[in-house]
């Protein structure tokens, strides 16, 4: 009889062991998820922050590159408006010719040489401002590819960044 009650008593120690050793691990296994939770969360959040800062420095840098672009335009434009067409021997030695039938008296030869002078100067003016677009969307072209490369830097610094984060 007394062997009944101590395997009774040894069973039931077994079970209350048992079962503390369950409570234990399940208690754990929470205190696990608890924590992968926490961390996940705290994980997303400094994802999410540190895409809304690159998303701030991309926007800035933008915005950056417009002030700058519309500054450079307008110092661009002025340089472009004050640089004077250089004309052609042609048209000089033309110039010289009209005033030296003025100078004697030859006016129907000046007259056709002011002709000749007018559709020239005309034409190299028209060429001169050709040359001012051009060289005016040639240095715009420069000056956006410039801010398309400091973009493109930025945007790779920021992935590269993230990367390093995961």
């Amino acid at each position: 009889r007394m062997r009944e009650v101590n395997l009774r008593f040894a069973k039931r120690l077994e079970k209350k062991s048992h079962q503390a050793n369950v409570d234990t691990k399940v208690a754990i296994a929470e205190e696990q998820k608890h924590e992968l939770l926490t961390f996940s969360r705290l994980w997303e959040d400094k994802l999410r922050d540190y895409d809304d800062q690159a998303a701030r420095v991309i926007a800035d840098l933008k915005m950056k590159h417009a002030e700058d672009y519309k500054s450079q335009e307008g110092i661009l434009k002025v340089q472009l408006m004050n640089k004077r067409p250089r004309f052609s021997r042609e048209v000089v030695e033309l110039r010289a010719h009209m005033e030296r039938c003025v100078s004697q008296r030859d006016y129907l030869g000046a007259e056709e040489a002011k002709k000749k002078l007018i559709r020239l100067e005309e034409h190299e003016l028209a060429a001169f401002d050709d040359s001012l677009a051009a060289t005016f969307d040639r240095r715009a072209a420069a000056l956006k590819g410039q801010y398309v490369n400091e973009l493109r830097a930025v945007e790779q610094k920021i992935a590269v960044g993230r990367e390093e984060l995961l």
